[in-house]
């Protein structure tokens, strides 16, 4: 398992509030990864939700995520490579309530 990361990164010119993820997101941690979105959704309408380094997550992670999408525009950017992919986003129907973006 690897060690989790949350890091909530304020917006800056051009850059919207985001959240950004690495390691392995599951029951353990998820509700810390939920309180730095919690942060973000606290001081912007709309909040980026960087998966591009999470190694591992469960569906604990997507009702996190469906509950943040409710407070706030989200987006969420997964990469091409890696286990959170669109195809996981569209499959639970969060491309349905987010903008999903897939980078590299």
């Amino acid at each position: 398992m690897t060690e989790a990361q949350f890091e909530f990164v304020p917006a800056g010119p051009g850059t919207p509030v985001t959240v950004r993820a690495a390691g392995d997101i599951d029951l353990h941690n998820v509700e810390k990864f939920a309180g730095v979105l919690d942060q973000a959704a606290a001081v912007s309408a709309s909040v980026t939700a960087d998966l591009t380094a999470v190694t591992y997550c469960d569906s604990a992670t997507i009702r996190v995520l469906f509950r943040a999408a409710r407070r706030v525009r989200l987006t969420i950017q997964v990469s091409a490579g890696g286990p959170v992919t669109e195809t996981l986003l569209k499959v639970s129907g969060l491309d349905q309530i987010t903008t999903v973006v897939t980078l590299g």
